[in-house]
């Protein structure tokens, strides 16, 4: 009896060890060390490794003359460490979305959590005129961020980046974007119009002494868009061309101007 009591009390003190040994896996570091210098060594060797593919992948935008990296880097940036983001709750709010995302570990350890909006009434983007999907979706993608900014900021700092994630730049315009819009509206702008691309069509329906081998001709003699069809490189003229087709075309006789 003596003997079974002394193997029941060594089978609790092996138990302890194991609770123990689980315990000090749960207090490492995500960097699986928690000597705060090998630390700082495999941050600025993760960051290093990170840095090279988002700047190839196109993984960050220019914000005001900084670097900040968007949601697809950050969750790059989690899969390195063995983080994730899961979504635990979404709510209906006044003209949107809020979301509350949590950054878990492999073993499931919450190690970071953030909520985000996305709603109508925000004075940038396209949030105003959106649907309902496309604005939870968005709530989504910022709360995703801001908690994997939580436990991996120091690692996005240390590749040369902004830790505010881009999604949360919603007060700012990425760099150029003033300039491209302006530059796509003037090219908008001088582009054919509809009813300018109609009457050409109609123009050369009814144009039965201009065959498809004299319009291509024409069309390459005046530097149309090289596009295999013949709608495209006439809608893909501008607008002055565009007049000129159509007085060619009213030259033959067939259909006025």
């Amino acid at each position: 009896m003596m003997g079974e009591q002394n193997v029941i009390d060594g089978t609790a003190e092996e138990v302890g060890t194991d609770i123990e040994h689980v315990e000090q896996q749960h207090a490492t570091t995500l960097f699986r060390t928690d000597d705060p210098v090998e630390v700082v060594e495999r941050a600025s060797r993760i960051a290093d490794a990170l840095k090279d593919v988002l700047d190839k992948k196109g993984l960050v935008e220019r914000i005001q003359g900084k670097g900040h990296v968007k949601v697809e880097g950050w969750q790059l940036l989690g899969s390195m460490l063995g983080v994730t983001a899961v979504c635990v709750d979404t709510e209906p709010i006044d003209g949107g979305f809020k979301a509350t995302v949590e950054a878990r570990t492999i073993d499931g350890r919450v190690v970071g959590r953030a909520d985000a909006l996305c709603t109508k009434h925000e004075k940038r983007g396209p949030w105003k005129s959106s649907d309902d999907y496309a604005r939870l979706s968005m709530a989504q993608t910022r709360a995703t961020s801001k908690a994997l900014k939580g436990p991996l900021g120091f690692v996005v700092s240390l590749g040369g980046y902004q830790t505010t994630p881009a999604e949360e730049m919603t007060f700012a315009e990425p760099d150029g974007a003033g300039q491209q819009s302006g530059d796509m509206a003037k090219r908008e702008a001088g582009r054919v119009t509809q009813e300018q691309y109609q009457a050409i069509v109609a123009a050369f329906q009814n144009a039965q002494a201009v065959s498809v081998k004299q319009l291509v001709a024409w069309l390459d003699e005046h530097n149309a868009p090289q596009d295999e069809n013949f709608a495209q490189r006439v809608a893909g003229l501008d607008a002055p061309t565009a007049l000129k087709l159509q007085k060619w075309l009213a030259e033959k006789g067939q259909v006025a101007a």
